[in-house]
């Protein structure tokens, strides 16, 4: 499945697209992050994900939301329940119980994830190598932040009565902007949001593959290659076209402007200023 959001993770879980319901292991793919990626790194994160098919871990993922989900619901029932004051003190001990349930379990649930995600790097870099895998997870804790702005300058073209004719692109470009050593200040200590996944620092990953961050400076700021990944995927441009209007018709919808713009493509240029 290719998206426009920066990231990349499987799941077992069903999930619905532009193209209907997908059911069964489905592989998520960003569009934007493959325009900066090189082969060898996309090769890489591909290894990273498919090893969570190959390690069960998407079964396990798939198990655990229900518990965080049953206990949760459990928490705020009983905080329902309770109406005044003399009946919230009565349910505090339950109240308790079942916090310190979620509390243990998620730390637990994290630990494993994330001990999890470095099996997976190191499978991906089998498949590739060390410095590829190690440089794909700098480029993406570095610039998938980047997709924020975009979202932001996206919702002020649209109130021009504008619209992106590839948000993809104008992402790319972004990054290609802010592609210096500033970029890679502090980020050893930051993580990766992901959909179902806890991950470790970005530090601990690279550590794990023998890799350091001032070592894959420079190739990790080489946001511009020669053979992009992007050049995989067969009519990219197309696909993301058809994507940037989707997502831009749900942004207008979600902030209450007027479609008209998007209807008459009257496009902005694929640039984030």
């Amino acid at each position: 499945m290719l998206g426009l959001n920066p990231n990349f993770f499987v799941t077992e879980a069903d999930v619905t697209c532009l193209n209907g319901q997908l059911s069964g292991r489905t592989l998520y793919c960003s569009l934007p992050l493959c325009r900066i990626l090189t082969l060898n790194e996309l090769s890489a994160i591909i290894g990273h994900e498919l090893a969570h098919f190959k390690g069960s871990d998407t079964k396990f993922s798939k198990s655990f939301y229900p518990i965080y989900r049953g206990t949760a619901l459990s928490i705020a029932s009983l905080q329902s329940a309770g109406g005044g004051f003399s009946g919230s003190v009565a349910l505090l001990p339950a109240l308790a119980i079942f916090g310190y349930f979620l509390e243990c379990f998620s730390v637990a649930e994290s630990e494993i994830s994330r001990d999890r995600e470095l099996v997976a790097d190191r499978e991906g870099a089998n498949i590739s190598d060390r410095a590829s895998a190690s440089t794909a997870q700098v480029k993406i804790h570095a610039f998938a932040g980047l997709w924020d702005g975009f979202q932001s300058a996206a919702v002020g073209v649209l109130r021009q009565g504008k619209a992106f004719v590839n948000a993809s692109l104008a992402y790319a470009q972004a990054v290609s902007d802010h592609a210096n050593p500033e970029a890679l200040k502090g980020i050893a200590e930051t993580q990766v949001s992901h959909p179902t996944n806890s991950h470790p620092p970005l530090g601990s990953r690279l550590q794990s593959l023998g890799c350091s961050l001032e070592d894959l400076a420079e190739a990790a700021l080489a946001v511009n290659p020669i053979q992009p990944a992007v050049a995989l995927i067969a009519d990219p441009e197309t696909k993301e076209k058809e994507l940037s209007l989707a997502y831009q018709v749900i942004i207008a919808r979600r902030e209450g402007i007027n479609l008209t713009a998007i209807e008459k493509g009257n496009r902005e240029p694929e640039r984030v200023g």
